[in-house]
């Protein structure tokens, strides 16, 4: 099997989750369009770097908290494809805040603005586009954050604990038409966008916290959403947990 002629959404389609996922499905044979609010110039660069540069992989402004601008991408994608066939959610942020009286109200509502309002504006702007396709998939990047407690930072947990029920409950709402399925890493070996860069001494606890003693890569998460896109046709509303054990 093979992604001959599917056309890929990815927002955040740079990031360190998002960009290992164009590689392989492009190399797939998917045709890629990433959306992204920062490095668009680089953003475009890369996409020159993907396999199958004659499919025109396209790299687009877009910010995912604001409606206006997801119009203005699918208007910019409308002029080269009819359709979308694999929405990927892989844009996210985080803030360490060990304090929680240290979580203020503009951290807080920009970290639930961007990891769960995003991705459902996101959804339901782009739906049309899915129905269009004739085996729409719709993959949300969640987090082990929402199925155990953090005391670095309540917000992020709850944003995406609140994300996994919206897969759910859009699986549910998109059926039997469009599936959707969440994918959960652990500790992978760069922070989340925006959190600070770890000492190879904090690398080295949350290695030994986790059974497999090493720590994700965007890559093992990029070939989980591959296997997804691929060989699990069957399978919708589920939240996949990819963490070395963390969660056992």
């Amino acid at each position: 099997m093979n992604l001959k002629n599917k056309i890929v959404v990815i927002a955040g389609g740079c990031g360190q989750i998002g960009y290992p996922t164009a590689k392989r499905l492009s190399a797939q044979g998917a045709r890629i369009f990433v959306l992204v609010r920062s490095n668009l110039d680089q953003a475009k660069i890369k996409m020159l770097e993907l396999s199958n540069p004659e499919l025109e992989h396209k790299a687009i402004f877009c910010d995912i908290t604001d409606t206006d601008s997801i119009k203005l991408a699918i208007a910019e994608i409308k002029t080269y494809v009819e359709r979308c066939d694999i929405l990927i959610n892989a844009a996210g942020t985080n803030k360490t805040v060990r304090d929680f009286r240290n979580l203020t109200d503009e951290i807080f509502t920009d970290i639930i603005k961007i990891n769960l309002q995003g991705p459902f504006n996101i959804i339901r702007e782009f739906v049309g586009l899915l129905w269009k396709s004739e085996d729409p998939l719709i993959i949300n990047i969640s987090s082990t954050s929402s199925l155990r407690p953090s005391i670095n930072n309540f917000a992020y947990g709850a944003a995406k604990a609140g994300l996994n029920s919206l897969t759910k409950s859009l699986a549910m709402a998109l059926a039997p038409k469009v599936r959707v399925l969440a994918i959960a890493p652990g500790f992978l070996e760069n922070p989340t966008s925006g959190n600070i860069a770890r000492t190879s001494e904090e690398s080295e606890n949350l290695k030994n916290r986790v059974p497999l003693k090493r720590l994700g890569t965007g890559d093992s998460i990029a070939s989980t959403i591959e296997g997804l896109t691929m060989y699990m046709p069957y399978a919708t509303g589920e939240i996949i947990v990819v963490d070395g054990g963390l969660t056992i």
